[in-house]
């Protein structure tokens, strides 16, 4: 009576059929066709996420990326290196990269937003404030002092045109020249 759980043989596929003794069996695979996964929900949710995720991180990135090959350049040398959020960046100089904040207007936060109406106002900032940039060719920079977090001030014009002037028009900032800031959530 000892020895009767040595002749239980066990519940698995693999133990049942070893591979040497598969008899040429293909393996079990549930999605063999394409429109069978047309009709899975959990390959569906995998590419929402996926495109979600490249259009949050990737595009970004890659007009980040163009900007400074290819955009506006200043007399000094600078190259905007990329958008933090709709009023601030970061731009690389020859004697390093500053972090700037634009000066003349205050945009929506990206980072620390109150509500997710500021969150997605912010967001449609820093993507105009990238387009602004893609067409340019010069950039010119008036330095302005700094800030209380330690970036610089500067009012920025691309190819002449007031970054703070478009940013306000196009109705992604509203004009600002310090003390309280006026909240983005209010409807």
């Amino acid at each position: 009576m000892a020895g009767w759980f040595r002749k239980v043989v066990p519940a698995s596929r693999d133990h049942r059929h070893p591979p040497r003794f598969g008899m040429g069996l293909p393996p079990h695979r549930p999605h063999q066709s394409g429109r069978a996964r047309l009709g899975d929900p959990i390959w569906w949710l995998r590419v929402v996420i996926l495109a979600a995720a490249v259009g949050l991180a990737g595009v970004p990135l890659a007009l980040d990326g163009y900007t400074l090959v290819a955009g506006p350049t200043s007399d000094e040398g600078c190259r905007v290196l990329s958008v933090t959020d709709g009023d601030t960046l970061r731009l690389w100089c020859p004697d390093g990269v500053i972090k700037t904040r634009l000066h003349g207007y205050d945009a929506p936060e990206v980072f620390s937003p109150r509500c997710a109406r500021e969150l997605m106002q912010g967001i449609a900032a820093s993507y105009r404030l990238r387009l602004l940039f893609l067409g340019g060719r010069t950039l010119t920079i008036g330095w302005d002092g700094a800030d209380r977090y330690g970036r610089r001030l500067a009012a920025i014009k691309v190819d002449g045109r007031s970054l703070a002037l478009a940013m306000i028009a196009g109705g992604h900032g509203r004009a600002y020249t310090g003390g309280v800031r006026k909240g983005w959530c209010a409807a």
